[in-house]
């Protein structure tokens, strides 16, 4: 950093592509209907930072979600560690970062 950062202090604002309650899921393939449809849901631009993002798991070409659940799996962002919704962001997702947090919104 250019600069101390302050404890608490927000160092981005951005809103999600998309957003997935994963307490409204009992098993996986509800996980995997649930995230489908937000995906296909996507208008253009967004779908398209969607597809952008990078995909750090083996494609399984037997499963059509294969790709949308390696992005996802890669990049989500859990936002409520209490309900377990997480989300995709565009910026957020491209940083250089650990996946083990150890800041606090």
């Amino acid at each position: 950093a250019a600069r101390d950062i302050k404890r608490g202090e927000r160092l981005i604002a951005e809103p999600p592509l998309l957003t997935i309650d994963r307490s409204l899921c009992q098993t996986s393939d509800q996980f995997e209907q649930l995230l489908g449809a937000a995906v296909e849901n996507l208008q253009a631009p967004k779908r398209a930072l969607f597809d952008s993002l990078h995909n750090a798991k083996v494609v399984d070409q037997g499963c059509p979600l294969a790709a949308v659940l390696g992005i996802f799996s890669t990049n989500s962002t859990l936002i409520d560690e209490s309900t377990g919704l997480a989300g995709i962001f565009a910026t957020i997702s491209r940083f250089n970062h650990s996946c083990v947090p150890n800041v606090k919104a």
